[in-house]
């Protein structure tokens, strides 16, 4: 779909119908002006996710927002969603990061810190290109399609994946039979339009992993300067939960891995 979102394709009215048809919603949705959830742009707590591999997807259907006549994806992140860590500090006697006024829901159950960011899908443009964390972490937990955030299809082989060749590969090393992603499972309607419409997806492939597993967490590493204040360490680092805890007090998460198991090939 990106090649539609960013405007290297045009939203003709053959591309709309067949995201229409993908999304099993009227044409004339797609034709409306941009769509907002909510007039409401206060910022909403994370919320707190049971990260266990037998979640149930979730049962409200979320709204489809547009961009012009574009549908956007569930899990994109929108500029008017920036993260706000301006309350990150580092606990005395090297206890770890923390915020100074922390709740409850900044710590997911394994208790490494997550970054704050608000809740606002629709404000802003959206960045097709990254992944809201509150809405990535929601979609793996609860199995929720990427692109439509209704609940992923599951057969007997498992969920649904779609990913660059490379990149899953890559993940999987010489196992071929599991993997590592950060991306949410897909329905098939929507793949299909991805593959088909998504320029980064010039290699796609498929697969259906029957036991998708939380693996850990991507964000960064920071560590703590003369005054108290947390200071990020200049690189992106992948963490598995439960393997440093000595490491986990200074980690920032903002997105969910999954590991994949029991993987096949899918076709579309």
């Amino acid at each position: 779909m990106g090649e539609i979102e960013s405007g290297w394709r045009s939203a003709t009215p053959a591309n709309l119908r067949k995201i229409a048809s993908a999304l099993n919603c009227p044409v004339a949705v797609l034709e409306r002006k941009r769509h907002y959830a909510s007039d409401d742009n206060t910022t909403r707590p994370n919320h707190h996710l049971r990260e266990s591999s037998d979640l149930m997807s979730t049962t409200t259907q979320p709204a489809q927002l547009t961009w012009g006549r574009l549908p956007v994806p569930y899990a994109a992140a929108w500029t008017g969603e920036e993260p706000d860590i301006s309350r990150l500090i580092a606990r005395p006697f090297g206890a770890g990061l923390a915020y100074s006024d922390e709740r409850p829901e900044d710590r997911d159950e394994h208790g490494v810190l997550w970054a704050r960011i608000p809740t606002r899908p629709g404000s802003g443009r959206p960045v097709f290109e990254a992944m809201h964390s509150v809405r990535q972490r929601e979609a793996l937990l609860h199995r929720l399609c990427q692109v439509c955030g209704k609940p992923a299809e599951r057969n007997e082989q498992g969920w649904l994946f779609l990913s660059q060749y490379t990149h899953l590969t890559r993940a999987m090393g010489d196992s071929a039979d599991q993997g590592f992603t950060s991306k949410p499972p897909i329905c098939p309607p929507c793949a299909r339009l991805a593959v088909e419409l998504c320029p980064h997806l010039t290699d796609p492939v498929c697969v259906r992993s029957a036991n998708p597993r939380v693996w850990g967490v991507s964000g960064g590493f920071y560590v703590p300067n003369h005054d108290a204040k947390a200071i990020p360490y200049p690189a992106d680092e992948n963490l598995p939960y439960r393997h440093r805890p000595d490491l986990e007090k200074w980690f920032l998460a903002s997105q969910l891995i999954v590991h994949l198991t029991k993987c096949t090939p899918a076709n579309l």
